[in-house]
Formats: structure tokens, sequence, C-alpha cells
């Protein structure tokens, strides 16, 4: 089981996972070097992690995908009608876009509603990862 100093990061890439970054894989000291002993954090944290991505890709077939299509083009016959964006912009996979696209699920965006209410904000946050990962950000 994992202990109370387990944490794991809202950002992952693989400097995080190799502890090659200053700091990366600590919380209050340490080296940053992903130890056998930090092993059990980090697998529960990766399954967290993974288990997020498939909410968000679930909030979004059930909310998203009827406009913008299971691919994020926007070319579904509701989307064509409601000139639907295209999630796969470049524009949706910068680093700080994920707060934007949480905006528009939240607050809704002209043609599009709002979604709060209808989902929660670990699902609304999870839908706007998967929806940064569309467009061929990082997760």
């Amino acid at each position: 089981m994992a202990s109370r100093s387990c944490f794991f990061p809202a950002e992952v890439d693989a400097t995080l996972l190799l502890g090659t970054r200053e700091g990366a894989g600590r919380r209050g000291g340490g080296s940053g070097v992903w130890t056998a002993r930090k092993a059990p954090c980090l697998v529960v944290g990766l399954a967290l992690y993974a288990l997020a991505l498939h909410d968000g890709k679930a909030a979004f077939a059930k909310h998203c995908a009827k406009c913008h299509g299971d691919d994020g083009l926007g070319q579904t016959p509701a989307g064509k009608a409601l000139k639907a964006a295209s999630l796969v912009d470049p524009k949706w996979a910068a680093p700080d876009a994920v707060v934007k696209i949480e905006a528009a699920i939240r607050d809704g965006v002209p043609r599009m509603p709002a979604m709060q209410g209808k989902l929660t904000g670990d699902e609304i946050t999870a839908a706007a990862k998967y929806t940064q990962q569309l467009a061929g950000g990082k997760p």
C-alpha cells in the first residue's frame, strides 16, 4: 500500500519519471530520483492517471462526440450543422490550453452548452486533458 508521503504530479513526462529534472519525484526533499522504495507510489500514481484519462475519454464520448466526433474533427452531421470547432487544431495542444478547454466545457461557448452541473469538476478536467491529447498535446 502506498504511504502517506506518496504523491503524483499533475504533469508527467519522461524526465520526471526518470528523475532527471531538478526536484522531480519529491515532496519536501529528496534527490528527485525514483527508487525501488518509491515504485509503489509511481505505480499507483500512473494507474490513477490512466483511469483519469479513461474517464476523460468516456465523458468526451458521452457529451462531446455527438458534435465533435470521436476523432475531434467536428465533422459529424450535428457538428457540421453547428460548425463545431476542430479539436485537433494544434492550438489545443499547447500546455496552457487545458485551462481554456476546461472553461469552454464548464461554461459553454456559442453553440455549445455548458457542462457545469452535468459533469463533475474532475470529469471536466479529465475531458479537457483527453481533448488536449486529441490535438497532439502531452497528457
